[in-house]
C-alpha cells in the first residue's frame, strides 16, 4: 500500500544579524516558529547558527503544493515590500516540502502567480522532495 502524498510549503526567514522578534517587528506578521542563535533547534537538535523565522502554510499536507504556496502567499498580502527590505541582512527563502511516490521521477513547475510571489518578496525557491517509496 502506497503512502498519501505529504506537502508543505512555508517562507522561512534567516540571518545572523536581525532576530525572529525584529523580523516580526519589520513584517507585522506572526511566525509559526522561530529560534535564535544558540538555541536548541528542533530541527537539528543542537544550538542554532542563525536567527530563523517561519511562515507555515497552515492547511493540510494532503492539499497540493500550489495551493500551500498560495495559502503562504495569502498570508503575506501587503508585506512583501517590508520581507523584501530584509533580503540585504537575510536570506528569504519559499520553502516547498514534498513526500512523494517516485519522487525522482516528479517535476515540479510554477505558475505565473508563484512567480510573481518571489519576485514581489525577494524570496528564492527551494524544493525538497522525498521519495516514500512503494510496497509494490
Amino acid at each position: 500500500m502506497s503512502e498519501s502524498p505529504r506537502q508543505y510549503a512555508y517562507l522561512r526567514i534567516t540571518s545572523t544579524v536581525i532576530d525572529p522578534d525584529r523580523i516580526t517587528q519589520q513584517t507585522g506578521l506572526m511566525p509559526n516558529q522561530q529560534w535564535r542563535v544558540g538555541e536548541q533547534t528542533p530541527v537539528v537538535g543542537g544550538p542554532a547558527k542563525f536567527h530563523h523565522w517561519q511562515l507555515d502554510s497552515g492547511i493540510e499536507p494532503s492539499d497540493d503544493f500550489h495551493e500551500h504556496v498560495a495559502a503562504v502567499a495569502g498570508k503575506v498580502v501587503g508585506k512583501e515590500g517590508a520581507i523584501r527590505s530584509l533580503i540585504e541582512d537575510c536570506s528569504v527563502q519559499l520553502q516547498i516540502v514534498r513526500y512523494l511516490e517516485g519522487a525522482a521521477d516528479v517535476g515540479l513547475s510554477l505558475s505565473l502567480r508563484e512567480i510573481d510571489f518571489l519576485a514581489r518578496t525577494g524570496a528564492s525557491l527551494s524544493v525538497d522532495d522525498y521519495d516514500v517509496g512503494s510496497d509494490t
